[in-house]
């Protein structure tokens, strides 16, 4: 069958589905096809919202007031699940199925859409004005975990899978809640800050976006977010904190030590502590400092509020809590929020430690790639990359996010497709702010289209069209090359990357073909030779 009768089926079963949306052989037809038209190249179609689609009215303010603890409009689900979630829209984009797999919760109610979400006229206003309607999978189970239950999480989901909403809109309506039934008290202070939510990302430029994203659906809800990070004015980042206030506080883990060092931030008020990227976050370079915050006397916590576990889940011996349960969740007591792409399993030791009796949450195939981005690899010597490079960059239209091993070989290739007159940039560490956010804007406006970057560049950050990756060198880890390439392929787009691979690679052969096995891609028949005896 031809792309375009593929494309035409697609939309008829979207139109069918808009009629009876329950119909689960309709899903299912649609998710075949909407893999069938990736795997062919094509994009997945869009139907424009009808006019009965549009925003329903807020309700009587006094009725939402009493309607705190029923927000969310589906019905009841099993403590432990593996299903299937029908395609949903991010922004204008449908989003296929994916499996869904929660632990350790007994019955809660997914948010279908944003205007589910009752007694928040503003915040739902402020979605809708960035044009959300339908939140993706992940915001759909994790919003009433976080907020209907409060319960700790730690969250496993592909990339681009919108993981900065799925914790930014809870921890908004939650503060909203509380604020009404009086609970957010905070000490007087013309010298220190106290914010109530405290977000930690590995990178500057994740916490950039991140308070980008937290700017747009804060405003005029009464809350307020700050972005505190190294490289920019620590003097400007103080007077801002004190002048201003700060209610969510975003924020590098080295400069929010200096910070609280510095007595200008005090996290008696904490009511929520979120790790982006948590994985990088706990990993040896972040320990240490996270250490340092978490230990500390104005630190929220309620040790003594435990009793024996009841579900089979708290007993098990893959619970690390399973020796203590919350009984209830006090004033003082801090809700922990973990969010990344992948979880080894040492790290999901480690996050243990700043999780209490938590929810699991795992969106798709857990460290998995989007099945929207096709992968390919060029087996070569690493003499012909260059050459390859340009071959590959020919072919290529629009933004193209170019991967290099080292800082110096991301200099020096930027400045060698720069005289092959390829408008390119780079992206490192050794940048200060400034520069790098120059780098950014530049290619996020498509001036220059080529970013050359390090993994600097890899962790969460959320540019719009990037249509192609390139791993000029491959990352030595699998959870790193999950990373690198889900900078395309983004909210359920079509995406591309391709990665060069040389004898030197040959130790993430079988990680490579485990992962294009997960994600249903061709596996090349040189890889799967490599791997050839290998049982592991």
């Amino acid at each position: 069958m031809e792309l375009s009768d593929l494309q035409q089926q697609y939309t008829s079963v979207l139109v069918a589905l808009r009629g009876d949306p329950s119909n689960a052989e309709m899903k299912t037809l649609l998710n075949d096809l909407g893999e069938l038209i990736t795997l062919s190249g094509g994009d997945l179609p869009v139907l424009e919202e009808e006019e009965e689609e549009a925003p329903r009215e807020e309700e009587d303010a006094s009725k939402e007031e009493e309607d705190f603890d029923d927000m969310f409009s589906t019905a009841e689900e099993p403590q432990q699940k593996k299903q299937k979630t029908g395609g949903v829209v991010m922004k204008d984009t449908i989003v296929p199925e994916v499996h869904v797999d929660v632990q350790n919760i007994t019955n809660y109610r997914t948010l279908n859409r944003f205007d589910d979400l009752k007694g928040y006229p503003q915040l739902v206003n402020n979605l809708r004005n960035c044009g959300f309607t339908y939140p993706s999978t992940v915001q759909k189970h994790s919003i009433p975990i976080l907020l209907d239950h409060r319960r700790d999480i730690m969250a496993c989901a592909q990339t681009g899978s919108g993981k900065t909403l799925a914790f930014l809109v809870p921890i908004i309506a939650a503060l909203t809640t509380d604020a009404k039934l009086g609970k957010l008290k905070r000490p007087m202070s013309y010298h220190k800050s106290f914010p109530l939510a405290l977000v930690l990302a590995p990178t500057r430029e994740l916490v950039i976006q991140i308070q980008e994203e937290a700017e747009k659906i804060t405003n005029e809800t009464g809350y307020n977010s700050i972005a505190i990070y190294g490289g920019a004015d620590k003097h400007k980042q103080k007077t801002e904190l004190i002048t201003h206030g700060c209610d969510v506080l975003i924020a590098t883990p080295g400069r929010l030590v200096d910070l609280l060092e510095s007595q200008k931030i005090g996290l008696n008020s904490l009511r929520f502590f979120v790790l982006d990227e948590a994985d990088r976050m706990l990993d040896m370079g972040f320990e240490k400092d996270i250490k340092k915050i978490t230990g500390r006397q104005d630190f929220p916590k309620d040790p003594n509020r435990t009793v024996q576990p009841e579900t089979s889940w708290q007993k098990s011996s893959l619970n690390p809590n399973a020796q203590k349960k919350k009984e209830t969740r006090g004033d003082r007591e801090i809700q922990t929020i973990m969010f990344s792409a992948t979880f080894p399993k040492e790290i999901r030791r480690l996050a243990s430690e700043y999780l209490d009796d938590y929810v699991f949450l795992r969106i798709g195939t857990s460290g998995g790639t989007s099945t929207s981005i096709r992968q390919n690899f060029i087996y070569l010597d690493e003499s012909d990359k260059q050459k390859t490079v340009v071959e590959q960059l020919k072919t290529m239209q629009g933004l193209v996010l170019v991967f290099a091993g080292t800082k110096k070989s991301a200099d020096a290739l930027a400045w060698w497709l720069h005289d092959r007159k390829f408008a390119s940039t780079t992206i490192h560490g050794d940048l200060d702010q400034r520069e790098r956010e120059t780098a950014l804007e530049s290619f996020r406006t498509g001036k220059t289209p080529i970013l050359v970057a390090t993994d600097v560049a890899a962790r969460g950050l959320d540019i719009e069209n990037v249509g192609h990756v390139i791993n000029y060198d491959l990352p030595t880890n699998i959870e790193d090359y999950v990373h690198r390439i889900g900078r395309t392929g983004r909210a359920g787009k079509q995406g591309h990357a391709v990665s060069f691979f040389s004898s030197k690679n040959s130790n993430m052969a079988r990680h490579l073909v485990k992962q294009l096995q997960k994600s249903g891609q061709e596996i090349p028949q040189w890889m799967s030779n490599m791997t050839a005896g290998n049982t592991d």
